[in-house]
């Protein structure tokens, strides 16, 4: 017995001795630091002119163990741990009066030296700012059946002005709209009701339908965002579904045109009383186009109404994404359900009932952004080397 276990100590030795003097040997072949750190974490490099250097058995190696070299080279010199070093580390601090950007992550550039089969840990500090800006985009539906809401949207941007001024004093609000697509069988073809499709009854500012309209950009000023909202006419269309995809894409999208500020939280509230043309729908008009998720406004208007189809349910997803833009829908109740089973498609998102007071909406809105800002997402890019992997660890403190 006691020679088995002598035998088996004794093989596993050899190998152990046969794996260090291959280990060596592969180090000692290399020729360059850069192929001698990228071989194996077992070598290391030694920066030092090789005249100036006790050899080891009459030869010196740059390339060789760690052990190896710390006997033939100064450690001062020896090249093999993995390190990193900051770039920049702005303090953390609060944007101020709009002059300067909130700093909530530092450091902000890291360069990092990283060898084969080898980790480097990155200590990274994250604070919420205070009044962080907050951009809030109102998508209504002006279809003739939305006229009473209409007054409702004018006056909710006051009361949530106010809101939300307990929460950030960096807040704006901005306004567009939209009903469907011009073109038959969406509206009527007679040339009279194309030019105005509301009802006979209706006396008041109507115009023909259209696909997008900007009225209003970002802004602070709530009056204003009274009056244009007061002051767009509105519109008419045959089928019940609205083109109120067609209008989410360009608001994404149109970055200058909105006006969104590239350090803000974004929402969208999309109002409506009616369901949703999606893609594949443009057929019925002839229009085979597919949406191209581009910006095409002129005059504030969407040029390309009838000549692409409406975007598909996964491109105004992605590019909420893609934008960080939240959206909520804010919608009659015969159309709860429907924008329900929307929400779950499209992440973030939520829905809530139009009421008549809109006080649910204020409330919806608020929570929301609370939400959003109570959470922190760290995110890698997509281009990051072949072999090399982030990981975050969080070490959060109450």
């Amino acid at each position: 017995m006691l020679i088995k276990f002598f035998l088996i100590n004794l093989i596993l030795f050899l190998l152990f001795i046969i794996h260090v003097i291959n280990s060596i040997e592969q180090c000692n072949s290399k020729e360059t630091c850069s192929s001698c750190l990228s071989l194996s974490n077992q070598c290391a490099w030694c920066t030092q002119n090789s005249t100036d250097i006790a050899t080891r058995n009459g030869s010196f190696f740059h390339c060789d163990t760690i052990d190896n070299l710390q006997i033939t080279c100064p450690d001062h010199l020896i090249s093999f741990k993995s390190y990193h070093y900051v770039l920049q580390n702005d303090s953390l601090s609060n944007a101020i009066n709009n002059t300067s950007q909130a700093v909530q992550l530092s450091p902000q550039a890291v360069h990092v030296i990283l060898r084969i089969n080898d980790s480097e840990k990155i200590p990274i500090r994250f604070r919420q700012a205070e009044d962080y800006p907050v951009d809030l985009y109102f998508l209504m539906d002006l279809s003739h059946s939305m006229l009473d809401d209409k007054e409702k949207l004018s006056h909710l941007g006051r009361i949530l002005a106010t809101k939300m001024q307990s929460i950030t004093k960096n807040f704006r609000l901005g306004f567009g709209s939209f009903v469907d697509k011009n073109v038959p069988p969406f509206v009527q073809p007679a040339p009279n009701t194309v030019e105005r499709p509301c009802p006979t009854s209706y006396s008041g500012p109507c115009v023909k339908a259209y696909g997008f309209k900007h009225h209003m950009s970002l802004s602070d000023n709530v009056t204003e965002f009274e009056y244009q909202v007061q002051e767009a006419p509105v519109s008419g269309n045959i089928d019940a579904p609205e083109g109120g995809l067609d209008a989410i894409m360009q608001a994404i999208v149109c970055d200058d045109v909105i006006g969104w500020r590239n350090d803000s939280r974004k929402l969208i509230v999309f109002s409506t009383d009616a369901g949703f043309h999606y893609a594949g729908d443009g057929r019925l008009a002839g229009i085979v186009e597919p949406n191209d998720g581009e910006c095409h406004m002129t005059n504030n208007e969407y040029t390309h109404s009838n000549k692409q189809d409406y975007p598909s349910i996964g491109q105004i997803s992605a590019k909420l994404s893609e934008k960080n833009v939240n959206i909520i829908f804010a919608v009659t109740q015969s159309q709860l359900a429907l924008y329900q089973t929307l929400t779950e498609l499209i992440d973030g998102a939520v829905v809530g009932e139009l009421k008549q007071d809109s006080s649910n909406i204020v409330n919806l809105i608020s929570q929301n952004y609370k939400k959003i800002s109570s959470s922190v997402m760290m995110m890698v890019s997509n281009d990051l080397p072949d072999g090399l992997t982030v990981k975050f660890t969080p070490d959060c403190q109450e």
